[in-house]
């Protein structure tokens, strides 16, 4: 009896731990709406990774909000809507079928895609595509420095910039002094969006046209920019190929996946035709 006894006690003080424990690894409850609990895991789950770089207080703060108005909005429904009105069988089914679909097709493309394209495969995609890329805001060919108002390099930089024939040696010399001495600078030979310039340099919104090898200084409290405009279009010719590359690459691939989904939809459905699953009445 006295074992029996001390038995039951052991079993009591186990099953407490074994309470307790559970317990302490249960999930903080964050908010309640009826039957319904949103956890600090549910409500981890449904911020996502790069809402953490933002007021991280606020943004949680927002979304527990969301789901407190969802859960009393879904619980006004259950109440007020009968069983007929609430029978989605179709519409669950449907969205399932859709969403299975997309997957299988985001995993054969993600396998089939080639995400290689060659600097031919852009050259013959702006040749077919040309007229899609006239010209719709200004571009200029356009060398510049900028440098602190009180550079020692200043004339030395302006010399070599303003140059009417520049060797490559002068170029050296001038990119150096960009690596050393300047702000900013670009020294390149490609077309630019005028609009992109201007977040450079102030020249103003105001001058849109300009004579190549036109050259100007301007100077604010801090630096000097020395400017020369190699070249200037508005509203004439087409865009060239190095500011529209990033486009017609998105275009390229986009172009290949919908021949990818094109192919493997006619293959499933010659597969099912030649398998006698299809039949239309």
């Amino acid at each position: 009896m006295v074992l029996t006894k001390k038995v039951a006690i052991c079993c009591l003080f186990v099953g407490f731990i074994f309470f307790s424990s559970c317990r302490g690894k249960e999930e903080k409850i964050v908010a309640r709406v009826y039957d319904h609990v949103l956890t600090v895991e549910d409500l981890q789950n449904m911020i996502p990774v790069f809402a953490e770089d933002g007021d991280s207080v606020l943004i949680k703060q927002q979304y527990i909000d969301a789901w407190i108005v969802q859960k009393v909005l879904l619980h006004e429904a259950e109440n007020a809507l009968s069983k007929k009105e609430k029978k989605f069988d179709k519409e669950i089914e449907d969205y399932r079928q859709m969403l299975t679909v997309y997957a299988y097709e985001n995993k054969q493309v993600k396998e089939l895609l080639n995400e290689n394209v060659s600097d031919e495969d852009i050259a013959q995609y702006y040749e077919k595509y040309k007229n899609n890329f006239k010209l719709r805001q200004p571009i200029v060919k356009i060398n510049y420095l900028k440098l602190p108002i009180k550079s020692p390099q200043i004339e030395a930089a302006k010399k070599l910039l303003f140059s009417v024939s520049r060797t490559e040696q002068d170029l050296k010399r001038l990119e150096n002094i960009s690596t050393n001495y300047a702000v900013n600078s670009y020294l390149l030979d490609d077309w630019l969006l005028y609009d992109d310039i201007l977040k450079e340099i102030p020249i103003g919104k105001e001058k849109r046209t300009f004579d190549k090898n036109q050259t100007f200084e301007i100077s604010d409290s801090l630096n000097i920019y020395l400017i020369k405009i190699l070249d200037f279009k508005i509203n004439e010719g087409y865009y060239p190929i190095n500011i529209e590359r990033d486009n017609i690459i998105k275009s390229i691939l986009q172009q290949r996946r919908i021949q990818i989904l094109e192919s493997l939809r006619q293959e499933a459905v010659n597969k099912a035709k030649t398998s006698g699953e299809i039949l239309v009445n």
